[in-house]
């Protein structure tokens, strides 16, 4: 943009655009009259300042929201989900949370694109997992973070009698009498099945089943279980059942979640700073409210 004016004491030009801004002064005072060089100077600058501005807004552009691919383990799924929310308000960064599916076969999945979604940028999964991830680099060992625990619980359907299983033998007599028992076919339903229920010395068989095509929980809503054992993240979300407390130490199994950042992802800087969200003071409810135990 060119501006010309002409003045008694100045002409001035003034070019402007979104890359170059630029005043030329000239100063011709009639005869007699005294040279005002610091007048012309001001009078130009102040041109330049109001033709280059309005060129300038014009021309902006408003940056694109970076959304994370985030696959996550249904025993951290709840807390992942209401991590993401709130860091989603926190930071301006949208993320798309996805459920692994059964046993946790991301390694194919995680570098190719989930119908509909971008490329995986994180991961949340059990500890053994994400160790097997790291040795197969596919994930950036540098970005892990240990984010919470989560433990063996035991849960009957809404109305139902309350069950006492504060101790190996009332635990036995619990499993003994229960007219139906259901577990996953998770880490923890393999456990259970493979260690605890053996090494129990039951007189009976229990009546027990693998629950594959739905959550423990709503079998146990759904009045298809009497009592249900899983982990404690995967129950306190399910409506319908009455979680009863954990299963005793002597017979409980620990397992800790890990998140990673997936090897190529396109948003390095923003996977990193939701990884930091979830190890720091902030997201300590939002991982209770999920049912895990934060571990820092």
């Amino acid at each position: 943009m060119t501006v010309g004016l002409k003045c008694e004491h100045f002409l001035t030009w003034v070019n402007a655009s979104p890359t170059c801004c630029r005043a030329n002064v000239l100063a011709f005072p009639p005869a007699g009259a005294p040279f005002v060089p610091r007048l012309s100077l001001s009078f130009a600058l102040t041109l330049l300042s109001i033709a280059a501005c309005p060129v300038q807004a014009s021309n902006a552009k408003p940056e694109k929201t970076v959304t994370l691919t985030v696959y996550t383990a249904e025993g951290i799924g709840q807390a992942a989900r209401k991590a993401a929310i709130d860091y989603e308000k926190a930071a301006g960064v949208k993320l798309n949370v996805t459920d692994v599916p059964p046993f946790n076969r991301i390694p194919q999945a995680a570098r190719s694109k989930p119908s509909g979604s971008e490329p995986v940028d994180i991961v949340l999964t059990n500890r053994n997992t994400m160790d097997r991830w790291v040795a197969q680099g596919k994930v950036d060992k540098a970005s892990r973070v240990e984010v919470g625990k989560s433990f063996i619980a035991m849960a009957v359907r809404d109305g139902a009698a309350t069950p006492d299983i504060s101790d190996m033998e009332n635990f036995r007599n619990t499993l003994l009498q229960a007219l139906s028992i259901a577990y996953s076919d998770s880490a923890s339903g393999m456990y259970l099945t493979h260690w605890v229920f053996p090494n129990m010395k039951l007189s009976k068989p229990l009546k027990a089943r693998l629950v594959s095509d739905r959550a423990v929980g709503q079998a146990v809503a759904n009045g298809d279980a009497e009592v249900g054992l899983q982990q404690m993240s995967e129950l306190t979300h399910v409506p319908g059942i009455k979680v009863i407390g954990l299963i005793p130490d002597q017979v409980q199994q620990m397992t800790l979640y890990s998140a990673a950042a997936v090897k190529g992802s396109s948003h390095p800087e923003e996977t990193r700073g939701f990884l930091q969200y979830l190890v720091s003071p902030a997201a300590r409810t939002v991982i209770k409210d999920g049912g895990l135990i934060p571990v820092h």
